[in-house]
């Protein structure tokens, strides 16, 4: 079936006119769901509910969910359970400086590494296989 420009118009117009649907009637997942009670859920924590409880207690009025997904979404959300803030892994710079043995000390300019002499060109490559250039072996 061919469209026109007319009957493409006509559907449009059609859209268009339609009503809003009603937002509290959308059906959410379970993960929505746990976004949406967030406030509640972690105002339950505050008060001394373990995360079984309170899975429990969201189970029971309708919204099956586990803890772990509680636990898991909550803190993906940037909203993990207060207490123990995590240690920064060795490594990690946020938030941490490194100390060094000369810290305080004048540094002497550091000068610019030697100039090697003129660097032989490599041979152009005589097979690849896949990503790997098989190359003859050099001296040393």
């Amino acid at each position: 079936m061919a469209l026109t420009v007319a009957a493409v118009d006509a559907i449009r117009a059609r859209l268009a006119a339609l009503p809003p649907k009603d937002a509290s009637a959308r059906e959410v997942t379970r993960v929505e769901a746990v976004t949406r009670m967030r406030g509640e859920i972690l105002a339950l924590r505050e008060r001394g509910y373990s995360w079984e409880e309170v899975a429990a207690l969201v189970s029971s009025e309708g919204c099956r969910v586990a803890a772990a997904t509680l636990r898991t979404e909550l803190s993906r959300k940037g909203a993990a359970p207060k207490g123990k803030k995590r240690e920064p892994a060795r490594g990690d710079k946020k938030g941490q400086s490194v100390a060094t043995p000369d810290r305080g000390r004048a540094q002497a300019p550091k000068a610019p590494p030697p100039q090697a002499s003129t660097p032989q060109p490599r041979p152009a490559p005589e097979a690849r296989i896949g990503g790997f250039v098989v190359r003859e072996d050099t001296e040393i």
